[in-house]
């Protein structure tokens, strides 16, 4: 029977072993190195929390491979299942889709990966588990389980960091959409600003010779005017959206880059739209604009 203090270790050693695995799934996928946790240190929570579930209630059938792998299979499948309900849920966004699998269910799993899951299990239970062990006997050998204090310290603060970030990136998200609508806005008013007001001096040199020159002054006073003042809303506009998608990328290691770049095929959970293609499209829109 492990000890509380025994969860723990195992805890913090599948998270690190969890995130080592996403690491090397995207380097063999993608050819490119990403911190994928969802923290910001090499830990993954779900991969933790779904291997002590998995060890609480298969450990003791694990002489059965059937039942371990089916058991496996499920237990992981429905944490996937439900952990990617509630993080969209918190964030409004989807950090993982299987939308392009065959018979997935709403994109949070698909058999492709249930299967792999069970494979994963047996492997861990049967295999790794028994390193895993034999790791946490030389720790309490060693009397080194009172380095679980900073850990699990720096573990809640990352986490901490993690949520206020996200939050913040979503913040960001509407203000950068919001400005791009208002720099499209500012365009299509100088557009009509400057097609109207030339129409309208056009009437009015052809109602009356006798004022065709003030029909043109005032034509083009008004436009150059109009003109500088939508110019520099645009102008500003465009600063802020350079700024907050220039924050958007930076902080590869932390903060929203490191998110971006760790999950590019994040979606945002009510439109279901890419967040990564969202926040390039939204501060490279803008360069597209005539005005």
């Amino acid at each position: 029977m492990a000890t509380f203090l025994q969860i723990l270790h195992y805890f913090l050693i599948y998270a690190f072993l969890g995130w080592v695995v996403e690491v090397v799934y995207h380097v063999v996928c993608q050819g490119v190195i990403v911190n994928r946790g969802f923290l910001n240190g090499p830990l993954c929570p779900i991969y933790g929390f779904g291997m002590l579930l998995c060890l609480g209630l298969l450990l003791p059938l694990s002489d059965n491979l059937l039942i371990l792998f089916l058991g496996g299979m499920f237990l992981t499948t429905s944490i996937e299942l439900f952990g990617g309900w509630i993080l969209e849920k918190l964030f409004h966004m989807r950090w993982w889709d299987y939308s392009d699998q065959p018979y997935n269910l709403h994109g949070y799993i698909c058999p492709k990966f249930s299967l792999a899951w069970g494979v994963g299990v047996v492997f861990a239970v049967r295999i790794v588990h028994t390193i895993v062990y034999d790791i946490s006997q030389l720790i309490f050998a060693l009397h080194l389980q009172i380095f679980l204090i900073p850990v699990f310290v720096l573990f809640f603060i990352d986490l901490a960091g993690t949520i206020a970030s996200i939050l913040k990136l979503q913040n960001e998200l509407k203000h950068l959409s919001h400005l791009t609508r208002e720099v499209r806005a500012f365009s299509d008013n100088l557009t009509d600003v400057i097609a109207n007001k030339t129409l309208d001096t056009e009437q009015k040199i052809d109602a009356s010779r006798v004022q065709v020159a003030l029909g043109r002054a005032e034509g083009k006073e008004y436009i150059n005017r109009r003109r500088q003042e939508l110019e520099k809303e645009i102008l500003d506009r465009k600063s802020k959206i350079q700024q907050i998608g220039a924050k958007m990328h930076a902080h590869k290691f932390f903060g929203y880059g490191r998110i971006l770049e760790a999950y590019p095929h994040m979606k945002l959970g009510k439109t279901g739209v890419n967040l990564k293609e969202t926040v390039d499209m939204l501060t490279e829109a803008f360069e597209k604009m005539n005005f």
